[in-house]
């Protein structure tokens, strides 16, 4: 901890510049933060909760009060902690002043300091001190539980963005492909994907947990396999309840007499294909029992359900059958879900679905036709009905592609940025809900590098998980806003 004096004097720098509240108020700030870690077990603190920290919690609890109580009153930001830049949080607007992170030793240091009203909060800040073995993050308020920051490799804060990693060796599956990544409520992370089956004759679906603040994924696991059928097209998603769902489809086999195989892929896209799921309540470690969700025969899931403002879950599906995108809405939590309603019909499949600043939807769809671009389509009444169907922007080669929208109210999209191969995967940012797309990099630019899946953290970092060359491993690539505007 020799190095938190050198962190508060950079804090009491970047505060006595920003704010109206006297330089001797600031260093008494300082002052009171850095005698509570001149107590030896306030290192402790990663321990996950107050209660292990060695530390009295109402000590704890008066000292945090006392020390912000200077700063001015904590309960208007309410209860929680606040990520992010520009942010809106408890019914109102709070201007971010500083978010800084610099590194000394082994040890990274971080602050966001935001304003309203000429008063100042502290709103997170984290610390892998010498001799811990994962980032402690504390937040400000006083009600949660403290969780470990996930970070790039927090074993190894040397590691900085972007950074990249296969989740398992080339080649260990014959192919791997359509992941779908979740960050867990405990800080970890959980991915999923389809390969072949123990057995070889059909294909199941894998996955592997990164717990917080581990440096390799875990061997990959069976979560499911339905025996003679294909398992296919897995996708993560975590409600308000924090349990793990999985959602996949389930294809009949199919002939490999030509003839037999031309007649029954017709059929099996209309009638012999079902959208599955299943639960885990300890973030992956174990499952329960498949059960089917209801939706019409047909229907296939690629990318991630996401929650509406008003509580309701849409989720985008498609049909291979007539080449046609569509959403299904739950008001369960997905429990139970509505009959598809139609985005496009005949010319875009494989959707991703964003709400925007002004709670209209607004969705991209894969092509392989002319002229090579994804199309796109917005609905004003939360998918009900869909219009602006027209070609976008974004190139398509035939390929999935996703949008997650980020806590800074900007738009990130991974996609294949070419017209012919699934080559130049790449990250794109939108500053307008999707309207243009002006910040594009790279990530891999050979063919073979494709079917992406997008997340961002609770820390406001991207998370992307890709097929890996030609489809021998899965990729997971991570970095920032930053890198991405260049």
């Amino acid at each position: 901890m020799k190095y938190l004096p050198i962190y508060f004097i950079v804090l009491i720098i970047a505060l006595s510049g920003c704010s109206n509240v006297p330089n001797s108020k600031i260093e008494d700030f300082a002052d009171t933060y850095i005698e509570r870690f001149k107590e030896k077990d306030y290192t402790r603190m990663h321990n996950i909760c107050y209660g292990k920290s060695g530390i009295e919690d109402s000590r704890l609890r008066s000292a945090h009060k006392s020390v912000f109580k200077i700063l001015g009153d904590i309960t208007k930001v309410g209860k929680g902690h606040i990520i992010g830049h520009n942010f809106s949080f408890d019914g109102s607007t709070y201007e971010l002043l500083y978010d800084i992170e610099f590194e000394r030793g082994k040890a990274v240091y971080s602050v966001k300091v935001i304003s309203r009203k000429n008063n100042l909060y502290i709103v997170e800040w984290y610390i892998d001190s010498e001799g811990l073995p994962q980032t402690s993050y504390i937040p400000a308020i006083f009600d949660g539980p403290v969780t470990a920051r996930p970070g790039i490799e927090a074993a190894d804060p040397k590691k900085q963005v972007p950074h990249k990693e296969l989740i398992f060796p080339l080649g260990q599956f014959r192919t791997s492909h359509a992941p779908s990544i979740a960050e867990l409520p405990d800080g970890g992370l959980f991915a999923v994907w389809y390969a072949p089956s123990p057995w070889g004759s059909d294909t199941a679906i894998w996955g592997s947990k990164k717990p917080a603040g581990a440096t390799a994924w875990s061997e990959p696991s069976l979560i499911h396999n339905t025996p003679g059928l294909a398992d296919k097209n897995p996708v993560l998603y975590i409600g308000d309840d924090k349990k793990l769902r999985l959602f996949w489809a389930v294809e009949k086999g199919q002939s490999k007499l030509w003839l037999f195989w031309a007649l029954e892929r017709s059929r099996s896209k209309w009638r012999e294909i079902r959208i599955q799921s299943k639960v885990s309540e300890d973030y992956g470690n174990t499952w329960g029992e498949a059960r089917d969700c209801g939706i019409p025969s047909g229907f296939m899931p690629r990318t991630h359900p996401i929650r509406l403002h008003d509580g309701r879950i849409v989720f985008p599906v498609y049909t291979d059958w007539n080449m046609s995108s569509a959403l299904v809405t739950s008001m369960d939590g997905g429990l139970s879900w509505s009959r598809p309603k139609y985005i496009l019909y005949f010319f875009g499949i494989q959707p991703t679905v964003i709400q925007r600043s002004d709670l209209s939807l607004f969705a991209l769809m894969r092509s392989s036709t002319w002229p090579h671009r994804s199309w796109q389509a917005a609905s004003a009444n939360l998918g009900r009905s869909w219009k602006n169907r027209r070609i976008s922007g974004i190139d398509n080669p035939g390929s999935s592609l996703e949008m997650v929208k980020l806590r800074s109210g900007n738009v990130a999209l991974i996609f294949n940025n070419s017209k012919t191969k699934r080559s130049n995967l790449s990250l794109a940012l939108s500053c307008d809900d999707g309207k243009t797309w002006p910040y594009i990099k790279v990530i891999e630019d050979k063919p073979g590098y494709c079917y992406p899946s997008i997340i961002q953290d609770r820390f406001g970092l991207i998370h992307v998980v890709y097929s890996y060359n030609e489809q021998n491993s899965i990729a997971h690539f991570v970095t920032d806003e930053q890198w991405i505007k260049g």
